[in-house]
């Protein structure tokens, strides 16, 4: 074997070695799409991002051999590598104008140079992403949670459900576009061309459940037969578990109403921090739940915004706000009875502006008088 470790588990080996390479997290983001029209009827958006070390969070880190997954709903074609080492994807998304993403690229040492690095014997020869693999602990690993070829057949799709685990975010790579050109279908509105079929790799989410297909996104035209060859072809795609490395922000629907006997107002309260946690305070104040996760990435770029549905509710609406500081919504009843509120939230990503999640909470005040 060449120099490097195995790891022996109940379920096989792990060969870990320089002749295998380790991709490692580099960056994250979203890219904003443009509108296009498919042919089919269907709207979807295209968006082209050249990737080089001078956009990179770390300017000193070298891309060598980047490989881009986008969120479910999404594809991403394979790196191009134009001039002066730059990387250009295409990423096209079926659902809405905002594609997130995150880059891999090949191991290696950041600045902090805390990590582990295994050597191999360079001897017999270097290979072209050097000669050592790394693990880096700013440079967090790629995990693939599964992968797989598909073979495509003309004017076909196949769906291979993936069951992900409750709580893990998972991202795909779809592999490439697949140009798949029609025998002998003529264009009815030309009958010299023949109809040229383009195809795209995308999972689509429902709930944990990613299903691969292919979606027929334009079609064009040619008036040359002999190019109408391909009626299948093979896909790679990969799925990357991105858990711990992109955050994933989700609010759920709460009803945090309050009844009291007392004498005093009562009231109840509705918080969202910027250390990542959601809050209901009574008497007491008790967590609710992580809005974004892992909290290591809170607040990040994030904005809240309230609307006020029933009631006359305290705090601040209609404003988007920024979630560098800790963010409450009350409802308090002074007198004897019930007072109704609801109140809708909504956060979003910057400078995206893309709206990430929201939840309608109900918090309904109630007093009751002592006993005399």
């Amino acid at each position: 074997m060449p120099i490097g470790f195995q790891s022996f588990t109940d379920s096989g080996s792990l060969q870990i070695d320089a002749d295998k390479y380790t991709y490692q997290f580099v960056a994250k983001g979203t890219a904003i799409g443009t509108l296009q029209s498919g042919t089919f009827g269907g709207a979807y958006w295209t968006a082209i991002i050249d990737f080089n070390e001078n956009i990179l969070p770390d300017p000193s880190y070298d891309l060598n051999n980047p490989i881009l997954f986008v969120a479910p709903g999404c594809w991403v074609g394979p790196a191009n590598n134009l001039a002066n080492s730059v990387f250009r994807f295409t990423l096209i998304s079926s659902e809405s104008e905002f594609i997130p993403w995150a880059l891999f690229d090949v191991g290696q040492v950041s600045s902090n140079n805390f990590g582990m690095r295994l050597y191999k014997d360079t001897s017999a020869g270097v290979n072209i992403y050097g000669s050592n693999v790394t693990f880096d602990s700013n440079l967090k690993p790629l995990l693939i949670a599964q992968g797989g070829v598909e073979n495509l057949h003309f004017n076909t799709s196949t769906n291979l459900p993936f069951t992900g685990q409750t709580g893990r975010l998972y991202y795909v790579n779809g592999g490439g576009t697949l140009k798949v050109e029609s025998l002998g279908e003529e264009d009815p509105f030309d009958p010299f061309s023949y109809l040229v079929y383009n195809y795209q790799a995308i999972m689509n989410r429902s709930g944990n459940v990613l299903n691969f297909g292919f979606h027929t996104l334009e079609v064009g035209s040619t008036n040359n037969p002999s190019e109408l060859q391909t009626t299948s072809s093979k896909i790679p795609w990969l799925i990357a578990d991105v858990t711990n490395i992109v955050d994933y922000v989700l609010i759920t629907n709460r009803d945090i109403s309050f009844s009291r006997q007392t004498s005093s107002p009562v009231t109840t309260t509705y918080t969202i921090r910027n250390n990542g946690f959601v809050e209901r305070t009574h008497l007491t104040t008790t967590k609710l739940e992580d809005w974004i996760r892992p909290t290591s990435f809170a607040p990040g770029l994030y904005e809240v915004r309230a609307t006020s549905l029933v009631g006359t509710n305290s705090g601040t609406f209609g404003t988007w706000l920024p979630l560098t500081s800790d963010r409450s919504w009350s409802n308090t009843q002074t007198g004897t009875g019930t007072k109704n509120g609801t109140i809708f939230i909504e956060i979003r990503e910057m400078p995206s502006t893309r709206i990430v999640t929201s939840a309608t909470i109900t918090m309904n005040a109630t007093k009751t008088n002592p006993p005399a």
